[in-house]
């Protein structure tokens, strides 16, 4: 964490000085070579970075080709405005020639017309079309749904706990808490989460970046106590965004996983394709007219067409690289990778025309680079475009980024995700009913074979002309005959005229075969990969046994809490970004609302006042409300945070360790009696039986200053209740199930204990 005042006004190190450096174009003086040095490694780094990520795009492209699937709605869409007449066939068929499944739906005829020859496109609709099995978009989505439920029941979403277990610390934890919830409901935290789980589970390793070093909002209001217009800060904290795998480089020496903790990559960055006149328009950007291009970025733009065109295909931004100027001759850009002599400057009239931003973070010591005399490592943030044109640059408070990774080995570049690894059963599932497809086509084919020895020219004209066409299933076909003549020839009237020839006696039989395929298929699936049908929300094919469904539910929360496990890591490393960004860039007035029992002395000790006075008791000084609210400095937030999210209803759960600790108390409570033990140790005790069966989190606390005697008249009471509650928590830990009746009941008894142990005039503890 990183002190700005201290940074500008003792080591003449800042943003401003970074602006004056990196504005600096003139190679003989001092801070022109400190650029010249900078853009010379930015550039290295960036043209490294942007070529070695293209080369891995195919990887996780295929995760993205897999979660979309076969595309065949957008063809279904003008199919079907044209049945219910809201189109003409001729725009029909001209949305589908953009879509190219042309083929698939239009028929080309050649005719007369005018006595000229032309060529007339007609629909030609197919009965059935194949189709692509969501396999991996279905599982991974239920087991994304599973996580997210398991976050957005949680308050604070971002909670912070103290190492100090004093009330000052958990005062200060509660109220960091709380300043960090206003971050995720001002700047969506939990989409952005659900964005990087999702990402986590279809690429493995997934970078989650903040946007900038502090974002911040004010708006002009009235203040009627100042009859005045004042500017207030409306929103204020850190902007996150998800970047896809595919457009993130970082310092390939240390394991991704080091950004979270700060201790090995030193750089890292993600890059984006935006239009030359967006960043010529932005004010807040430098060096704007200096942004140059080369051979060597050229060479990029046309080595991964490909990728290129299937990521921005959908974006306004048309790929548009810049063209070769008199500068570089009639040599195209590809055939050259001399930055220094193959190089030119975007111009206006490149208005439209694609440029490469990157966006790349550096740790530097910033006297070592000659930006300043601080001697410690700090990030600083450099938006660059092209090659190596910086626009801007500004010292982060906190590490760069944090990543998130599930299942993912060090020593590996790339590990294959969940989605990988079901990418050839989704296809041979989509073969399977592919094929089922086909079978049926061809069941439906038939043969109809017209007697032309019984029937004239004009009826064989009429039938062709009636199978032809759309409504020949609407209404009855009259065919006159003569009995008479019939039977002279000896013709059967029922099979003699008119014959269809169809097969379908092996259709029933193959598409058995087919569904028996494709339910064994998931069946290995699913016990290779650790899924199940129940994971699903889906009834087992079976009855199953009491154990059998216990292993079943152990193995899923256990697959449930590693996903989580690897969430936790990341939200660790988010929750300190959160924490040192507000440190060093946050205003300097706070106010917050503390959903806890503290007295008066805590909240001042912690450097906070209390604003809502009528909540205090003044005899007790103690407030009668869970919720009241607090002013003070973002200094007094400074505390030692144990940045995790493993807290509260998120830990593991054991309620065999609750049912020991439980029965211990019983038989030594008696033994001793409750006044050896104490109020706040019995309290402590039933707390974390509590957290350990997972029930819901019970909080009892003494007050401070509360006298740790226990009342003789109730200490046979307390006897009495602990050893009913003894069998009560045996029962519910062997069953082993959700027992909602039993658990409030414990709730119930619990609290007896605790009235029993409280003084009368007191607050009793709440759940």
């Amino acid at each position: 964490m990183i002190d700005y005042d201290i940074l500008d006004k003792d080591f003449e190190t800042s943003n401003a000085r970074l602006r004056q450096i990196c504005t600096n174009h003139d190679a003989a003086t001092p801070d022109g070579k400190v650029h010249k040095k900078l853009s010379k490694i930015l550039g290295e780094r960036i043209q490294e970075g942007v070529n070695w990520s293209l080369q891995q795009a195919h990887f996780y492209a295929a995760a993205d080709l897999m979660w979309d699937g076969v595309p065949i709605l957008p063809e279904n869409i003008p199919l079907i405005q044209y049945a219910q007449g809201r189109i003409k066939e001729s725009v029909a068929i001209t949305q589908l020639e953009k879509l190219n499944c042309a083929d698939n739906f239009i028929e080309t005829k050649k005719c007369q017309v005018d006595g000229k020859e032309q060529e007339v496109k007609s629909l030609n609709y197919q009965k059935f079309v194949e189709v692509c099995v969501g396999l991996g978009r279905s599982y991974l989505s239920r087991r994304l749904f599973a996580q997210q439920n398991k976050y957005d029941s949680q308050y604070p979403w971002l909670p912070y706990e103290s190492r100090h277990r004093n009330s000052v610390g958990k005062l200060r934890a509660e109220a960091m808490g709380e300043y960090a919830q206003i971050m995720v409901d001002s700047y969506g935290y939990k989409d952005v989460q659900e964005q990087f789980t999702r990402d986590m589970l279809m690429y493995t390793t997934v970078p989650v970046f903040p946007e900038c070093a502090w974002d911040e909002e004010s708006q002009v209001r009235y203040s009627s106590e100042k009859e005045k217009n004042i500017t207030k800060i409306v929103r204020e904290g850190v902007p996150m965004t998800v970047v896809h795998p595919s457009r993130w480089f970082y310092d390939r020496t240390y394991a991704p996983r080091t950004l979270n903790t700060d201790t090995g990559c030193e750089w890292t960055g993600h890059w984006d394709i935006r239009k030359f006149g967006e960043i010529h328009l932005d004010d807040k950007l430098w060096n704007k007219d200096r942004i140059k291009y080369s051979a060597a970025l050229g060479k990029t733009y046309q080595g991964f067409a490909n990728y290129l065109d299937m990521v921005f295909a959908s974006d306004p931004i048309s790929i548009a690289p810049p063209k070769a100027r008199a500068g570089l001759g009639d040599v195209p850009l590809a055939t050259a990778n001399d930055r220094s002599a193959m190089s030119s400057f975007y111009a206006q009239n490149d208005h439209d025309t694609s440029v490469f931003l990157t966006d790349i973070r550096m740790k530097l010591v910033p006297r070592k680079w000659g930006l300043g005399k601080y001697p410690h490592p700090v990030w600083i943030r450099f938006l660059v475009g092209s090659d190596d044109t910086i626009l801007f640059a500004e010292i982060l408070p906190s590490r760069p980024c944090f990543t998130v990774s599930f299942n993912a080995k060090d020593s590996r570049l790339l590990n294959q995700s969940q989605m990988h690894e079901m990418m050839p059963w989704q296809d041979q599932l989509s073969n399977l009913i592919s094929q089922s497809i086909m079978v049926m086509k061809h069941s439906l084919l038939r043969i109809i074979l017209l007697n032309t020895e019984v029937l004239d020219d004009d009826t064989i004209e009429k039938i062709k002309a009636d199978l032809t066409s759309d409504t020949y299933y609407v209404s009855p076909h009259l065919l006159p005959y003569s009995a008479q003549r019939f039977d002279e020839l000896g013709i059967d009237i029922r099979t003699g005229i008119v014959t269809i020839v169809s097969d379908t006696r092996q259709l029933d039989e193959y598409l058995n075969n087919s569904f028996k395929a494709m339910a064994n298929m998931l069946g290995l699936m699913e016990r290779l990969m650790m899924l199940s049908p129940q994971e699903q929300g889906q009834p087992a094919p079976r009855e199953i046994t009491a154990t059998e469904s216990a292993m079943l539910e152990a193995t899923t929360t256990a697959v449930y809490a590693s996903i989580s496990s690897a969430i936790e890591k990341g939200r660790s490393a988010w929750k300190r970004i959160i924490y040192e960004s507000a440190q060093a860039k946050a205003s300097n007035t706070i106010f917050l609302p503390v959903a806890q029992t503290y007295t008066r002395e805590t909240i001042e000790k912690a450097g906070f006042e209390v604003v809502d006075e009528e909540e205090f008791d003044k005899n007790t000084a103690v407030s009668r409300h869970r919720t009241f609210s607090i002013t003070g400095t973002k200094d007094k937030l400074e505390h030692d945070y144990l940045f995790t999210s493993r807290d509260a209803n998120d830990r593991p759960t054991n309620s065999q360790h609750a049912n020991t600790l439980i029965s211990l108390l019983g038989q030594v409570l008696p033994m001793i009696g409750p006044e050896a033990i104490g109020k706040e140790r019995i309290f402590e005790i039933i707390n974390e039986i509590f957290r350990l069966t997972g029930a819901y989190s019970l909080k009892l606390e003494t007050a401070e200053g509360e006298n740790e005697a226990i009342n003789p008249e109730t200490q046979d009471m307390v006897k009495q209740l602990v050893e009913q509650l003894v069998p009560m928590m045996q029962q519910i830990a062997t069953t082993q199930a959700e027992n909602k009746q039993g658990i409030q009941e414990l709730g119930d008894l619990l609290v007896q204990i605790a009235n029993q142990l409280s003084p009368e005039e007191q607050q009793p503890p709440q759940t």
